[in-house]
């Protein structure tokens, strides 16, 4: 089970890094003047939200594994 934690808080922390990225596009995007590198960034910060979500996913699996775990063991 300390493994599952593990993975969870290194997935956090990624969603965190990735949030962040995301921010920083965005204010790198604001300053854009070239419609052409608006769309790169907007194009960018899309796959970064979908990667974010994938993680948010695996976030709740693993959170889910936890939960079952600790249910059978109180059997």
């Amino acid at each position: 089970m300390e493994s599952l934690g593990y993975q969870i808080r290194k997935l956090i922390n990624r969603k965190y890094v990735l949030a962040d990225q995301i921010w920083r596009y965005r204010q790198i995007k604001r300053s854009a003047e070239s419609p052409v590198e608006i769309a790169r960034y907007d194009e960018k910060i899309s796959e970064l939200e979908i990667k974010i979500e994938d993680i948010e996913i695996d976030i709740e699996k693993g959170y889910a594994e936890i939960e079952y775990i600790c249910a059978e063991l109180r059997r």
